[in-house]
């Protein structure tokens, strides 16, 4: 659907934005909901009805947004804090609020159009918001208010919001960057809990249980995949993660005297037990700000040839693109730790001051330079980015068997307008249709010169 630049006064285009953003959260709902239903229902066992298995839809989906979860204690009463967000649910969301913001990207609106964008969708998707923690206030795990006042507003607001285009600039470079760190972060993830494989297949069968139980589990392990690639990233970056029981597990840590005791969970198995010890080891750790450095330097050096900026503003950028990346690691260690209930779960995964800070002086003390050694590369070596696919003219594969006759298909076709091709073509008509089309105008003949005459709007040709 396309809109307008401007909104008109009689509020329509408001209406649909509203509707828009209330779509977008009802759709994250549904897709949630639709997932818990369908293991509630081949559950053989169900502990709860259909109405509790929403009600836990819906939890899970304000926990995407990074809202604290509350449940009842029944061992010594009052409630326990749950506030780990699972990433994967996270994309979901951020999903459904870029595209459903997406016909007004590129439309370079003024700031006071943006903001007037972002907050109509983002007052119809916290409208649903608030009518899901409403609906999940009776539930034994329900989500916390004031969690959900303070986390939903400025994550709605943050990925609905039209940015100028040199912060989409420094925001694709961090984003490269953040992107590219979780991905080496993740591999060493899966390799610690390859080398560990035992133990997490010990603890899947511990807490699986039956055939329903286990999808449950293999599902929630999908889920916080995420999680551990961020945690992996932490600890490349420096800072590392805590364990629970106040044990922080960092490359440069000292190493606990003993593993800390962690529950049973398959994920939890590629949990380190202490510093590097090999040199393989140090490599794939030192692996991790290396490829972040290097991603987010070549966009932001490739943005710069592509322009021929001054090194000025591409210095300029580095140092944008380091502070975000800074800012996107720490939401992502906000997101993926937390509380997983009281005691020595009160604490799981980085920090997040921490890991924006090392994540931030990363880029900024090797990512500026890099950038701008890069940048003086292309430039010298013309070795400038492909332009965009609209930019180009768009060339087609020819067959090797059609090679040959081709160039006699292009003559014919420079050879349409001609007057001779013009005849032919009259002529024809005027044999198929019998008296219905006249002879050729004496007005269209070739002039004495041999060109056509100029065709007016007033007097088209045939």
């Amino acid at each position: 659907m396309s809109h307008p630049r401007h909104f008109d006064d009689s509020g329509r285009y408001a209406a649909s934005c509203v509707a828009e953003g209330a779509l977008a959260a009802v759709l994250g709902l549904a897709v949630l909901g639709a997932g818990v239903l369908l293991l509630w229902a081949i559950s053989p066992y169900p502990d709860d009805s259909a109405d509790g298995a929403l009600r836990i839809a819906a939890d899970l989906w304000l926990a995407a947004h990074g809202a604290a979860l509350a449940r009842d204690s029944g061992l010594h009463g009052g409630t326990v804090p749950v506030d780990l967000a699972p990433l994967l649910l996270t994309a979901l969301p951020c999903f459904l609020l870029r595209r459903a913001v997406r016909p007004y990207t590129g439309q370079h609106l003024p700031p006071r159009e943006g903001v007037t964008v972002a907050a109509l969708h983002g007052g119809g998707y916290l409208l649903v918001a608030a009518a899901a923690v409403v609906f999940t206030v009776p539930a034994p795990l329900r989500a916390d208010p004031l969690s959900a006042v303070l986390c939903l507003p400025p994550f709605v607001l943050l990925l609905t919001l039209p940015w100028p285009a040199w912060a989409s600039r420094a925001a694709r470079a961090a984003a490269a960057g953040v992107v590219a760190a979780c991905a080496v972060g993740g591999a060493l993830a899966a390799g610690a809990l390859l080398a560990r494989a035992g133990e997490a297949g010990a603890a899947f069968g511990r807490i699986g249980g039956a055939w329903a139980g286990g999808i449950a589990v293999a599902l929630l392990c999908a889920v916080l995949l995420p999680n551990a690639a961020v945690w992996a990233a932490a600890y490349g970056l420096g800072p590392g993660f805590s364990a629970g029981a106040g044990t922080v597990l960092a490359p440069l840590a000292a190493a606990p005297e003993r593993r800390p005791a962690l529950p049973a969970f398959p994920l939890l198995a590629a949990v380190p037990a202490g510093p590097p010890a090999d040199v393989l080891t140090w490599s794939a750790v030192a692996a991790v700000p290396a490829a972040a450095v290097l991603t987010g330097a070549w966009y932001v050096a490739r943005d710069a040839g592509a322009v021929r900026e001054p090194w000025r503003v591409t210095a300029r950028n580095a140092l944008l693109a380091a502070a975000g990346s800074g800012a996107a690691f720490g939401a992502l260690a906000a997101f993926a730790g937390g509380s997983l209930g009281t005691g020595g779960l009160a604490a799981f995964g980085p920090s997040p001051w921490l890991t924006a800070g090392a994540a931030t002086a990363w880029h900024a003390v090797l990512g500026v330079p890099l950038a701008l050694l890069i940048r003086w590369r292309l430039l010298r070596h013309h070795r400038l980015p492909v332009p965009a696919p609209a930019q180009r003219r768009p060339r087609l594969a020819v067959p090797r068997v059609a090679q040959r006759w081709l160039p006699e298909r292009r003559q014919a076709a420079d050879r349409w307008h001609e007057t001779r091709a013009r005849r032919t073509r009259w002529a024809a008509l005027r044999a198929s249709s019998g008296v219905l089309v006249p002879g050729f105008p004496a007005e269209h003949r070739d002039p004495p010169g041999g060109q056509p005459p100029v065709l007016t709007r007033d007097r088209p040709g045939p």
